[in-house]
């Protein structure tokens, strides 16, 4: 009885082994339909992380990876606003797209910016425009002297305006995502500003020396160096005074070596945010209308939010420094317009003869800024 009980036994899990060696092995993520090991389908550049890593189609739920590069460092109030950027796009998208945030030049300086999204290092990123005059020297028009638009939302509404206009030379071999809000550049100085004689013998430093040329004729000497010497430079009086709004100017300390801030800005200005062309076509055209429908426009809410709370909390601290907010009187701002007129003029006749519609430009932002003022 005991051997026949042993024998039956013997002939079962045999019979198991046969009939689970006959069965359709296990489905991987590789093996999804339309994919294969090596596939890029639907997808964007690999990131630094994915070595030969798929980047999956949307249509098999699996994940996109983008890789964002910017020249800013974390604690930079312009990185918290592209973390926001990134976490709206991968919420839009429902986790299929995710992006890796590569902040202090960690992919490439900031002059190479083009150079990483046209080969690849990069399909995404923050940039700075006057960083490259010859390819967005006409969209530079906009941060000429003396609009006199008065705050970011004014700003960044009458830019992407433009854009939406057609004003989009710049952009032709990449894909733009949208302008970082675009902030109200005040002057900051040693002595106190509410005239253009109060200009007389000034070193200033100011990204864009253009701003300054109207009051070169009072004695202003615009002054160039990099933004990491202005705090030594200005307590040692090197310069005495630099542009800025008022959270880069609490951030960076600068209300220790500074006494007067001076409204109304001299000019606006800001980064924008685009991605390769190549990389873009990539993505499946929900992802892109996610992207441009849902995620910027959730993206600018909680951005202008962020900075409004930045922007109060900054001024506290620079006004507990003691230092002084000058509001320039409206009849002197309208002399300091008619000084700046010459210089726009000039700018002008040189786009419109490189064949840049440029009074059309010019006009069109000077009729928004007086709509939004």
């Amino acid at each position: 009885m005991r051997k026949l009980f042993l024998v039956i036994l013997a002939i079962i899990m045999m019979s198991g082994l046969m009939l689970g060696g006959c069965s359709s092995p296990t489905p991987t993520a590789n093996s999804a339909p339309g994919t294969t090991g090596s596939a890029n389908a639907g997808g964007a550049n690999k990131t630094a992380d994915s070595t030969d890593e798929p980047v999956m189609n949307v249509a098999s739920e699996q994940v996109i990876k983008l890789k964002f590069a910017t020249h800013h460092i974390p604690a930079n109030a312009t990185s918290a606003e592209s973390m926001i950027l990134i976490e709206e796009i991968e919420k839009a998208t429902n986790g299929q797209v995710k992006i890796t945030f590569y902040h202090s030049e960690q992919l490439g300086k900031a002059n190479a910016t083009m150079d990483m999204l046209r080969n690849g290092i990069a399909d995404m990123a923050l940039i700075s425009q006057p960083a490259f005059p010859g390819q967005f020297s006409f969209a530079m028009g906009f941060e000429q002297p003396l609009y006199v638009i008065h705050d970011m939302y004014a700003a960044t509404e009458i830019r992407e305006e433009l854009y939406a206009k057609g004003f989009t030379q710049g952009w032709e071999n990449l894909h733009f995502i949208c302008y970082t809000i675009q902030r109200p550049q005040w002057l900051w100085t040693k002595t106190k500003v509410t005239k253009a004689e109060d200009f007389k013998g000034l070193k200033i430093r100011w990204p864009d020396p253009n701003i300054l040329k109207p009051f070169e004729q009072f004695g202003a000497v615009p002054v160039a160096m990099p933004a990491a010497d202005e705090y030594m430079s200005l307590e040692r009086g090197v310069i005495d005074g630099k542009n800025g709004p008022p959270e880069l100017i609490a951030a960076g300390k600068f209300q220790e070596v500074i006494k007067y801030g001076m409204l109304p800005p001299l000019s606006v200005g800001g980064l924008a945010i685009g991605m390769s062309k190549a990389s873009w076509d990539k993505l499946p055209a929900d992802i892109q209308t996610a992207i441009t429908t849902q995620a910027v426009p959730q993206w600018r809410e909680k951005a202008f939010q962020m900075y409004e709370q930045r922007e109060k909390e900054a001024l506290a601290v620079i006004d507990e420094a003691g230092v002084e907010i000058t509001t320039v009187d409206p009849a002197e701002v309208t002399r300091w317009q008619e000084l700046a007129a010459p210089i726009i003029d000039e700018w002008i006749a040189k786009k419109t003869a490189e064949g840049y519609p440029a009074q059309e430009f010019i006009d069109t932002i000077r009729e928004m800024a007086k709509q939004y003022q």
